[in-house]
């Protein structure tokens, strides 16, 4: 199979019957001074002066060129260095981001656990749909007062994920200390849909936890839906924030494709002007003449010696 780095592929046969040592200029409309210049270029060319100040020129073009490809695979190098620290950063940083959201959805699915603070006693209150779930916002929790039961002592209005603190200051702590109180939870109208008595026991120094599931009703429909909107959309966002790790791979993986190509091109070019003269274009050059110098002529041939042959003839005839 053809490598993606490897140029495309051409029919060999049809350059076969292609004359490259003249110009093709036929069927081509010239006007006389272009015909002119055309017909003083190809003498040009195909002059011996020109061909070997050519030749004469090679070694040096040669090594040029062969600088400057080493120098652009140098770069290129410097480049795939810098391409992959760039993409490597880039899914770092989405990776990073994608786990925060997976942390915040499953931190929104959980209630709040709170840590005792000196002097005050914490509630940390979850409003959730049925099933538990699904957080409301928008929900008013209220601590009623125990030594009023219809008055509110605290309340606190739920945030997106349905989470709400109540905390009282120490001096009200102390003064209810050891004392159950009820809960209430009000809709965005003012109403409320739910009532717990005794819901937690006040102490100063501690902290507690309460989820109160609500079931479906027409007084929670609009927080109900607000909630599945806010879920949907970090829902979204967590996929969104997933696919653009995966196009970042790909993008980082086809870049560095392209950079390898390259630089597997300029090896190849690079070993094909380092490596030494073929056996037959060294016989070639070797047998050619040098400039400026003649060919040797032949050797003369060697002289019969006729005095030595003729006695042995003469004595066979005699006979």
């Amino acid at each position: 199979m053809r490598s993606p780095c490897d140029p495309p592929e051409f029919d060999e046969q049809d350059w076969s019957q292609f004359d490259f040592s003249r110009w093709h200029l036929d069927g081509i409309q010239l006007d006389s001074t272009s015909t002119a210049v055309a017909d003083l270029a190809q003498r040009l060319f195909h002059s011996p002066q020109w061909q070997e100040n050519f030749k004469t020129t090679l070694p040096q073009l040669q090594s040029q060129m062969l600088r400057a490809y080493q120098e652009d695979s140098k770069q290129l190098e410097t480049e795939k260095a810098a391409v992959a620290q760039d993409f490597d950063q880039r899914v770092a940083t989405t990776q990073e981001r994608s786990a925060n959201l997976s942390k915040a959805m499953e931190a929104a699915g959980a209630p709040l656990v709170l840590q005792p603070s000196p002097g005050t006693y914490q509630v940390a209150a979850k409003v959730t749909d049925a099933d538990g779930h699904l957080g409301l916002a928008g929900i008013t929790v209220q601590l009623m007062d125990p030594r009023n039961p219809k008055t509110p002592l605290l309340l606190e209005v739920t945030d997106s994920a349905g989470n709400a603190v109540l905390s009282l200051p120490e001096e009200i702590a102390k003064a209810l200390d050891a004392q159950h109180t009820a809960f209430q939870v009000v809709n965005s109208a003012g109403k409320v849909v739910q009532e717990i008595a005794d819901a937690v026991c006040i102490r100063l120094n501690q902290t507690e936890t309460r989820v109160i599931p609500l079931a479906d009703s027409a007084g929670i429909k609009d927080n109900k839906a607000a909630a599945l909107q806010i879920r949907s959309r970090r829902e979204l966002e967590a996929r969104s924030v997933a696919a653009k790790i995966d196009l970042l791979n790909q993008e980082r993986e086809s870049r560095l494709r392209a950079l390898d190509c390259r630089l597997e091109q300029n090896q190849a070019i690079i070993d094909s002007l380092q490596s030494p003269a073929t056996p037959s274009a060294k016989a070639e050059t070797s047998s050619s003449p040098q400039s400026g110098s003649r060919p040797s002529s032949p050797a003369p041939k060697a002289k019969s010696n006729k005095k030595d042959s003729s006695p042995s003839r003469g004595k066979g005839r005699k006979k």
